[in-house]
C-alpha cells in the first residue's frame, strides 16, 4: 500500500445518503488520493478497541520511567497510523483502493464516521486529519433513507441527522481549517463549480481539468440508487405532520449553510 509519512488522512463523513459515496467517487479519480471503502461498524468498533487497548498498554508500561518501555510507547506513536491506515485498506466490505502514484491524501469513507472524530484526532495527532462533511436538507435525506430501508422511521431519522449536525459543529469548532462541508443541495444545483471551489481547492487539487471535466459530465450520481427499487418522492401525511411540529429541523440545516 502507497501511503507515505507525507500522506495526510482523509475522511468522507456525514449523513448516509447525502453525497458520501459520489464524492468519494470523485476523488479516488485524482491520482494522489485514494479513499477506502466502508467497515462494518462491529469491525469498525473493534478497530477503535484494539488501537485503544494498544495505546493503554504501552502507556500504562511507559509511566514506569524505564526508558526501553518509554521508547517502545514512542514506536508505538509512529506505528499507529499504518495501523489505521492498514486497516482502512484492508477490513473493508470491498477491494482496496490501490494508489496510482505517490499519495497526498490516504483516506476513509463512511457515513456517521464523524462520530469517531474523537479517536481520530487522538491516534493521528502527527499528522492531523482532514473531514470532508457530507450533507443535504432532511426532507431528501429522510426520503432517500426511507426508500433504502422502509423500516427506518422518520422520529428516528430526525433524531440522528440532529445528532450528526450537532457532532459537525463540535467538530468544526476543534479543527476549523480542517473540516469542509459538502451540501449536495448545492452541488446539484451548481454542478461542478460548488465541488471544484469548495473541496478541491482547499485540498490543491483543483488544477486538473481532464478529471474535472469525467466529473462534470457524470453530474451528481448516486452509485446506490440502482439498489433502491422505488426512490420516494414524498411525504406521507404522518411525516408532514411530524415536521410541523419540529421546525428546528429545518432551522438546523439553514444554520448550517449560513456559517
Amino acid at each position: 500500500m502507497r501511503f507515505t509519512k507525507h500522506s495526510v488522512p482523509l475522511l468522507v463523513v456525514g449523513r448516509q445518503r447525502a453525497g458520501t459515496r459520489f464524492l468519494t467517487s470523485c476523488l479516488n479519480q485524482f491520482s494522489g488520493v485514494s479513499i477506502q471503502g466502508e467497515i462494518p461498524n462491529p469491525v469498525m468498533k473493534d478497530v477503535q478497541a484494539l488501537v485503544d487497548g494498544t495505546e493503554r498498554y504501552y502507556a500504562r508500561r511507559a509511566e514506569g520511567g524505564d526508558e526501553q518501555h518509554r521508547r517502545e510507547y514512542r514506536l508505538w506513536g509512529k506505528k499507529k497510523e499504518k495501523l489505521i491506515f492498514s486497516m482502512w485498506a484492508y477490513s473493508g466490505q470491498s477491494k482496496a483502493v490501490i494508489p496510482k502514484s505517490r499519495c497526498a491524501y490516504f483516506g476513509y469513507k463512511r457515513p456517521n464516521n464523524e462520530f469517531y472524530f474523537e479517536f481520530y484526532e487522538e491516534h493521528l495527532k502527527r499528522r492531523p486529519p482532514v473531514y470532508i462533511y457530507c450533507i443535504r436538507n432532511f426532507v431528501d435525506n429522510y426520503l432517500s433513507i426511507a426508500s433504502r430501508w422502509p423500516e427506518r422511521k422518520i422520529a428516528e431519522v430526525a433524531k440522528d441527522y440532529m445528532q450528526s449536525i450537532e457532532q459537525y459543529h463540535l467538530m468544526k469548532k476543534a479543527a476549523p481549517d480542517r473540516v469542509f462541508p459538502f451540501v449536495l443541495d448545492r452541488h446539484i444545483e451548481e454542478g461542478v463549480s460548488y465541488l471544484e471551489t469548495h473541496i478541491l481547492q482547499p485540498l490543491g487539487l483543483a488544477n486538473q481539468g481532464e478529471v474535472l471535466s469525467r466529473i462534470a459530465s457524470k453530474g451528481a450520481v448516486n452509485t446506490a440508487e440502482g439498489k433502491v427499487g422505488h426512490r420516494r418522492r414524498d411525504l406521507t401525511r404522518r411525516e408532514q405532520r411530524f415536521l410541523n411540529k419540529r421546525p428546528d429541523i429545518a432551522n438546523a440545516f439553514q444554520a448550517f449553510l449560513e456559517n
